[in-house]
């Protein structure tokens, strides 16, 4: 299955997908739908105008970079840093 998130929206209107999106907005929203039983890491697809504006995609991306570096937890600065 990881083998979708080579394929590109424009390779599968030209072999005869065009339909596919006129329901869905882009390939990880219509693989999704499609294969719910498949965990997809909507981050490893290209995104839509405006993806990266919404702290919830942000946060996605950055937690599986985070676990992929080893960060185990996220904590604050407790006092002001010195100048």
């Amino acid at each position: 299955m990881t083998d979708w998130y080579l394929v590109t929206k424009r390779e599968v209107k030209r072999a005869g997908g065009r339909e596919v999106f006129d329901q869905y907005r882009s390939m990880g929203e219509a693989l999704k739908a499609t294969f719910p039983e498949f965990t997809w890491d909507t981050t490893r697809f290209p995104t839509p105008p405006g993806y990266w504006r919404m702290p919830t995609h942000q946060r996605q991306v950055l937690e599986r970079i985070g676990k992929d570096l080893g960060v185990k937890e996220v904590s604050t600065l407790l006092s002001e840093p010195e100048a």
